[in-house]
C-alpha cells in the first residue's frame, strides 16, 4: 500500500489510484461493523462499573459514608508510571461525590513513611530476570522495606501503608487537628538507614 505521507506528486498519485477501487468495500465494512459504536457502549460500561464501585463502597452507611480521597490526578504527566493506563480517578471522584461525602486528602508522603510509627522506608530489592537474560539485583516499587523491626525488618505493600496513612489523615482532619510533622509538606526528614542490595 503506498503511503499518503509524502510530498512527492507522483508518490501521492499512486496511493489516489490504489484507494479509489477499494472505496466501496472499505465503505460497506465500516457499515456493517458499526465501529463508531464502540465509544457509546465504551462509555455506558465505564458509567456501569462505577455505579457498582460506588454501590459497594457506601453498602454499610449510605449517604453517612465519608471517604477520603487521594488528592493524585494520576494523570502522569513525566510518565513515571509504565506499562500501566491511567484510570478514570477523577470521574470516579464525582461520582461518588454523588453518594456520599468525599474529604479531598493530600497524599504528600504517605506511601514512604510507615503508618504505625512513620518511620521512612525504603526499597525492597530482589532478583530479578531483565530482558537480556541476566539476574540483576532491582528495586521493587509496590513492596517497601521498614528496617527498623528487630534485626531482620519487615517488608510493607506500598498501596496499603498509604490507604491507612490516608485514613489516619481523614480522621485528623475530621476532629481539626493538624496532621503529622512527618507527612507534612516542607518537612526535610529522610531516611537515614538507606537498604542497600546485598552483594
Amino acid at each position: 500500500m503506498p503511503t499518503k505521507k509524502t510530498a512527492s506528486l507522483e508518490r501521492f498519485k499512486e496511493y489516489v489510484g490504489f484507494m479509489i477501487p477499494r472505496l466501496g468495500l472499505l465503505l460497506t465494512f465500516s457499515v456493517e461493523k458499526p465501529f463508531r459504536k464502540l465509544k457509546l457502549r465504551r462509555f455506558i460500561s465505564m458509567q456501569k462499573k462505577l455505579l457498582k464501585m460506588c454501590l459497594q463502597l457506601t453498602e454499610g452507611a449510605g449517604r453517612r459514608t465519608i471517604v477520603g480521597f487521594g488528592g493524585w490526578s494520576n494523570l502522569d504527566i513525566s510518565r513515571l508510571i509504565k506499562k500501566c493506563p491511567s484510570g478514570p480517578v477523577k470521574r470516579f471522584e464525582r461520582k461518588l461525590q454523588e453518594f456520599c461525602t468525599v474529604v479531598p486528602i493530600d497524599e504528600y508522603r504517605t506511601n514512604k513513611v510507615h503508618a504505625d510509627c512513620h518511620t521512612s522506608l525504603v526499597y525492597q530489592y530482589c532478583q530479578q530476570l531483565c530482558r537480556d537474560g541476566v539476574e540483576r539485583c532491582l528495586k521493587t516499587y509496590s513492596v517497601l522495606y521498614y528496617p527498623h523491626n528487630g534485626c531482620y525488618g519487615m517488608t510493607v505493600s506500598r498501596d496499603a501503608n498509604a490507604s491507612r496513612n490516608i485514613l489516619q489523615l481523614l480522621q485528623h482532619q475530621m476532629q481539626g487537628t493538624s496532621r503529622p510533622e512527618v507527612l507534612c509538606r516542607g518537612e526535610t526528614t529522610k531516611s537515614t538507614n538507606a537498604h542497600k542490595c546485598p552483594m
